[in-house]
């Protein structure tokens, strides 16, 4: 596996003005995309969520600026994911489960002082 910067952005409905955040955000991860420097390693941009899910054909061909694209079922995919990615194409799950229930997935806190949180 090459070396590569990830950047994830979870996306959920309920933000006010949720969907301009996204096209505002993508405007400046393609712009940071285009100017990286080559010898730092490709940059690859995952979206996970609710609204990667709703708003899946739009985000791959609006702004192109996606590698990963992942709806809230499909964690247990990612590895595949960013695989697909790694080869230079644009890489989606947004399959909702029906029998999905995260019931394996315990939080963790990594620190006794730090904030943390489990959504």
């Amino acid at each position: 596996m090459s070396s590569y910067l990830l950047i994830k952005i979870l996306l959920f409905l309920g933000r006010e003005k949720a969907e301009q955040t996204i096209w505002n955000r993508l405007k400046q991860l393609a712009h940071l995309k285009k100017t990286r420097n080559k010898s730092q390693g490709p940059l690859r941009i995952g979206m996970l969520g609710c609204m990667a899910e709703r708003l899946k054909e739009e985000i791959l061909q609006r702004e192109k600026v996606v590698d990963v694209l992942a709806g809230p079922d499909a964690y247990r995919d990612l590895p595949r994911l960013l695989g697909v990615a790694e080869t230079g194409q644009q890489a989606a799950n947004v399959l909702l489960s029906l029998d999905e229930t995260y019931a394996d997935i315990m939080p963790v806190q990594t620190s006794a002082n730090s904030i943390s949180s489990f959504v």
